[in-house]
């Protein structure tokens, strides 16, 4: 049981380094002008994470998430499968939709990002 609980801690404290990165990012963005700091892709794998790595999220809720036109949020979703970072699934209630999901690698990564973030910041 304790194990249990020090996992849910330790993801939320990943989550909540990966909500400073965000608004870290947004900042940057805002300050400096957004047309010569926006990351799409790096955009879309944080709001992945934050928001639950183990949940599916639908194409469009991202590509309106990155904030760009849904044009380029779409190259860029392809080239984080491509890399194998997100995976594509039809959606199980509906047709129409795709969701997408971080993969487990993409997973592990933005863990040991966020764990070295924490370290490096010294957020423990």
């Amino acid at each position: 049981m304790g194990g249990t609980r020090g996992s849910i801690s330790t993801a939320r404290k990943r989550r909540a380094a990966a909500r400073i990165v965000k608004r870290a990012h947004h900042l940057v963005g805002l300050r400096f002008g957004a047309a010569i700091y926006r990351i799409p892709a790096w955009d879309m794998l944080l709001d992945l994470y934050v928001n639950d790595c183990r949940k599916s999220m639908s194409l469009t809720s991202l590509c309106d998430g990155s904030d760009r036109p849904q044009r380029t949020a779409f190259r860029s979703i392809g080239a984080l499968v491509r890399q194998k970072w997100l995976i594509r699934s039809p959606d199980p209630h509906d047709g129409r939709r795709i969701n997408v999901r971080l993969s487990t690698k993409a997973t592990k990564l933005m863990h040991l990002y966020c764990d070295d973030l924490r370290a490096l910041l010294q957020l423990d």
